[in-house]
């Protein structure tokens, strides 16, 4: 998010999206109609890394409305290691809903009734200004602008039965989800 560090990319705006607060079915902060802010400040945090935009934009927030941690702050921009910490205690996982979405349609996590609103972080393309996304990705983006684009890997190389991981990294350079260990069923839904 630093400009310097931004030179030579470009950037193109997909969408904008917003930040929940994640916690585990039966959080005790769920028997709250409409939590306040002041009521997050006893939990512990899982918060995106410190000189993030994410993270700015949660801050931001959490300062706009007065709320200091008063428990632990994780900081971490792993999806299963936010999941697994909000599903498995009573810390509160501020993440981008995207991130969370199949943990909430799947009951793992529920998202906190409260508006985060100014949260909102921009969604897009990252890539070198000289550089050209390939030629089956522009034919997917030119046939359908606004599609979402999902890589699964295949449960054999998931399991370990067949060669050809790819790095979670490489293959958001050119999707914008990896669902990893999710049933390919369901996504035919």
């Amino acid at each position: 998010s630093d400009p310097e560090r931004l030179q030579g990319l470009t950037f193109e705006h997909l969408y904008a999206e917003p930040l929940i607060v994640a916690v585990r079915p039966g959080h005790p902060l769920l028997d709250k109609r409409r939590p306040s802010p002041a009521q997050l400040a006893p939990h512990d945090w899982i918060l995106p890394l410190a000189d993030t935009m994410i993270r700015h934009n949660a801050d931001s927030w959490l300062q706009g409305h007065g709320v200091l941690p008063q428990g632990a702050v994780i900081e971490t921009l792993s999806v299963s290691l936010g999941r697994e910490l909000a599903a498995t205690g009573d810390a509160l996982w501020f993440t981008p809903l995207g991130a969370a979405e199949a943990d909430l349609e799947r009951g793992v996590l529920v998202a906190l009734p409260m508006a985060l609103s100014g949260t909102e972080e921009p969604v897009g393309w990252l890539m070198r200004s000289d550089a050209q996304p390939s030629p089956a990705l522009q034919a997917v983006r030119a046939a359908e602008p606004q599609a979402v684009i999902l890589f699964k890997p295949h449960p054999d190389v998931e399991s370990g039965l067949r060669r050809g991981a790819v790095p979670e990294a490489a293959a958001l350079r050119l999707a914008d989800r990896v669902l990893a260990g999710v049933p390919i069923g369901p996504l035919y839904g």
